[in-house]
């Protein structure tokens, strides 16, 4: 689950407690369990991170995020971002080689550099400007009509 990110997260979790920022931060189907959780528990970011395992529906818990981040190293068509975008989430990716046919960076989302700090950079960004999240979130409002039949399958598992 390199490719995923959870090393990244685990990473950017530190740099975020060093910046003093209260969050909590929930990843849905951690991969390697274990391996992840020692890193947790050895980052210090026990508190914040919790890996929560694979779940059939992970709509409630992601119904309740106020950011969703996909730190991936690459993504073909991702099902998570595109269940984050059927319930109008902002959306924060990681540069890779096709984030810009995913997201547009500053029209309907946030595409970061992958590394900590510019990580933390994006979060902090978006949690403190309430202008953006609303533009992100309007945005799939209004566009995420692509597959409308599976959006209201995913509205209806809520």
């Amino acid at each position: 689950h390199i490719t995923k990110g959870t090393d990244l997260i685990i990473k950017t979790c530190q740099v975020l407690n060093k910046r003093n920022i209260k969050y909590k931060w929930y990843v849905l189907g951690a991969g390697p369990m274990k391996k992840y959780q020692k890193m947790v528990f050895d980052s210090d970011v026990a508190e914040q991170l919790e890996l929560v395992s694979p779940k059939s529906n992970p709509f409630p818990y992601l119904k309740e995020v106020d950011i969703y981040v996909q730190p991936s190293q690459y993504e073909g068509k991702s099902n998570a971002i595109n269940e984050a975008k059927a319930l109008s989430k902002p959306i924060i990716i990681t540069r890779f080689k096709t984030s810009s046919s995913i997201i547009n960076h500053m029209e309907n989302g946030l595409i970061t550099e992958m590394n900590p700090n510019s990580l933390a950079d994006a979060i902090l960004q978006l949690a403190e400007d309430e202008t953006l999240r609303n533009k992100f979130r309007d945005y799939w409002n209004a566009n995420f009509k692509s597959n409308e039949e599976q959006a209201n399958k995913i509205f209806n598992l809520i």
